[in-house]
């Protein structure tokens, strides 16, 4: 880089020719990203390494190329021509939404430690910093009563009976 010098009050700076700035903040980016993108990966691999132990291509050779899954009785699950990559989207628009309310106002959740863990990274990385892990707990608990209402209607006037109420 070719240096200039100015005269600023008290001493001089250099200076740097503006494309020459944007040629070395370009290079400094990539290299950022390419690290970035690692560590990303690292943390996803740490995060759910005890999901499975298959790779990508063992995956694969179990579905169809664009096969995902709607659930289309509790708990069991049939496969649907979708994209996988939609299904990622339809799940970042479903749990990585804000739930309306602040989590000091709302009610504490003891959680373990790993879990917690891994559920601050997902978050921090999906939600790009805009989503609370409250907000994520709540929409996963809403989800699964809502998928689970009959079953937990069902556990709920069995437990009453027990009361006699």
């Amino acid at each position: 880089m070719a240096d200039k010098t100015k005269n600023c009050g008290k001493g001089q700076l250099t200076s740097t020719d503006a494309k020459e700035l944007y040629e070395a903040f370009m290079r400094n980016y990539e290299e950022t990203m390419e690290e970035v993108g690692k560590q990303i990966d690292a943390c996803l691999e740490e995060t759910f390494q005890d999901r499975t132990s298959s790779t990508i291509s063992d995956k694969e050779e179990c579905f169809d190329e664009d096969a995902a899954y709607e659930n289309y009785d509790v708990g069991e699950f049939e496969p649907i021509g979708r994209m996988e990559k939609e299904r990622a989207e339809q799940y970042v628009g479903k749990f990585m939404a804000n739930a309306g309310f602040t989590a000091r106002y709302g009610r504490h959740v003891g959680i373990s430690e790993d879990i917690h863990e891994r559920v601050t990274k997902f978050v921090s990385i999906v939600g790009k910093g805009k989503i609370s892990i409250a907000s994520y707990v709540d929409n996963i608990i809403n989800e699964h009563f809502n998928a689970y209402a009959a079953e937990i209607k069902a556990a709920f006037d069995e437990g009453l009976k027990s009361y006699r109420l």
